[in-house]
Formats: C-alpha cells, sequence, structure tokens
C-alpha cells in the first residue's frame, strides 16, 4: 500500500544532489509515498527508502536500503 505523503516543510534535494545512506533528515522529500512491508513503515521517495524514528525534537527520517 503507498500513500503520497504532504508535508509544508518538505525537505529539499540535499546540497551534493543524492541522499546519503545513512543520514538522517528532518522531513521527507515531497511526493514521498508511505509503504508498509513487513510490518515495518517506511517512505519512498524516487529510489531513495526512507525509515521514520522518532528522537527529543520530533520525527526524523534515515536513508536506508531498499526493504
Amino acid at each position: 500500500m503507498s500513500t503520497p505523503i504532504t508535508t509544508a516543510a518538505a525537505a529539499s534535494v540535499p546540497a551534493s544532489g543524492t541522499w546519503v545512506m545513512g543520514m538522517s533528515y528532518a522531513a521527507l522529500p515531497g511526493g514521498a509515498a508511505k509503504i508498509d512491508k513487513n510490518g515495518t513503515t517506511y517512505y519512498l521517495s524516487g529510489n531513495t527508502w526512507f525509515q521514520p524514528a522518532y528522537g527529543a525534537n520530533g520525527v526524523y527520517y534515515t536513508v536506508v536500503p531498499a526493504p
């Protein structure tokens, strides 16, 4: 199942032009789709997978390998 995510504060592509594996970001890129796989929630934008986590400042999204 995929659901488009819309956020007012969508992150732009990093200055390097690519998302860095293992790096965490405060927001998802615009148009990221929510994907539930094996009981875990991921977000997919293009070919980049993100996994949400919660920290002291709220939710953040880490770039992870494709599940």
